[in-house]
């Protein structure tokens, strides 16, 4: 399973990728981004 989370504050993006295999959860990205 792969989960998306986005969370826009002002003029920053903060974006995560979660991954569960086998009940093991794993964050793979983390970004902040400013626009």
């Amino acid at each position: 399973m792969r989960t998306c989370g986005v969370e826009i504050a002002g003029s920053e993006v903060l974006l995560c990728l979660l991954t569960k295999e086998n009940d093991v959860f794993d964050i793979r990205d983390i970004r902040q981004t400013r626009f």
